[in-house]
């Protein structure tokens, strides 16, 4: 004789598994067999001795349950050694929609009977993190197209007229993609995918002169920048610099920078940067508006520039949103 302590055994042991393990009678279409009540694993109170066959009906997402007919029409056609399965939302206790996949086979040594040993399982969690990577490869995607495209125009207005000037215009695209570089790490390293404006300013000036920074101050209320924000004032900033270097404040050793900025109250919100050189050379209009000055006026879409190369030093407001 069987054991009746086993039999309770197995039952307890069926009862443990993480999913829900049917036998499904197609022509039928009665369940035979169930391990355990799917409406105690949403969190329902079901008594234990309530039916547990087709109970799934009522727990299943009214446009998954109008959808279940062409799943029945599979199952008809089922052949041996076949596996279908059919994902559907089941509503939790708590009212959220869980995502379950059923796995059917036909049982062998029942054919020619249609007898269906299937398992139900919740994949809410890795339809998640599908749904999280497939974000993910689409953020990736739109940076690289929108990197490339920055590189590319950097890369063609580097290029030099004079063919002499070759080894200048290579260091100016590597410190500018430099300049890029810094506000891409600032900004990866925060879960908002935003950086602070203080960091974006300093990763794009201490290149230049040094992480001590004891020619410029740099003071401005606490802001946020969404990431092309942070990639385009990096840009100003960096070209504002390398002018200051070379030609201004920031070529002689008793010039100055001050560099500060108000954050307005409004939507947005909106950021008024100002950039003046104080004690360098005297300063004289450049002839003609080269790339930095295209950078000043582009870099930031929808910016309100304002550049002036006054005696003393060069003057430059700038005019934007945080995002």
């Amino acid at each position: 004789m069987d054991n009746p302590a086993e039999h309770t055994q197995g039952w307890e042991l069926l009862g443990a598994v993480p999913t829900i393990i049917y036998v499904f009678d197609v022509e039928s279409r009665q369940n035979l067999f169930q391990n355990r009540s799917l409406g105690q694993y949403l969190g329902y109170d079901v008594p234990e001795t309530a039916p547990v066959f087709d109970e799934w009906r009522r727990y299943t997402h009214p446009d998954d349950l109008a959808a279940y007919p062409s799943h029945f029409a599979r199952l008809l056609a089922l052949k041996l050694g076949e596996v279908i399965q059919w994902e559907y939302r089941l509503k939790r206790q708590d009212g959220a929609w869980l995502t379950f996949v059923n796995r059917d086979n036909l049982l062998a040594s029942a054919w020619p009977r249609r007898i269906v040993v299937g398992v139900a399982s919740d994949i809410t969690e890795q339809r998640a993190a599908e749904r999280q990577k497939d974000l993910l490869v689409g953020e990736v995607r739109h940076r690289s197209r929108n990197f490339g495209t920055v590189l590319d125009a950097i890369a063609r207005q580097t290029r030099p007229t004079d063919p002499a000037k070759g080894l200048e215009s290579f260091d100016r695209l590597v410190s500018r993609l430099r300049a890029l570089n810094d506000a891409t790490e600032a900004v990866l390293g925060s879960a908002t995918r935003s950086a602070r404006l203080d960091a974006v300013i300093r990763a794009a000036v201490a290149p230049l002169v040094g992480p001590a920074l004891s020619q410029v101050t740099i003071a401005g209320s606490d802001c946020d920048l969404g990431e092309q924000r942070a990639a385009g004032v990096a840009l100003v900033i960096h070209e504002l610099a390398t002018n200051a270097l070379k030609y201004g404040a920031l070529s002689s050793p008793g010039g100055r920078v001050e560099l500060f900025w108000t954050v307005s109250a409004t939507a947005g919100p909106e950021i008024t940067l100002c950039w003046s050189e104080h004690d360098g050379p005297r300063v004289c209009p450049p002839e003609r508006k080269g790339f930095g000055t295209r950078v000043l006026k582009s870099a930031i879409p929808g910016s309100r520039v304002a550049l002036c190369f006054e005696p003393d030093g060069v003057r430059c407001a700038l005019v934007f949103t945080a995002r």
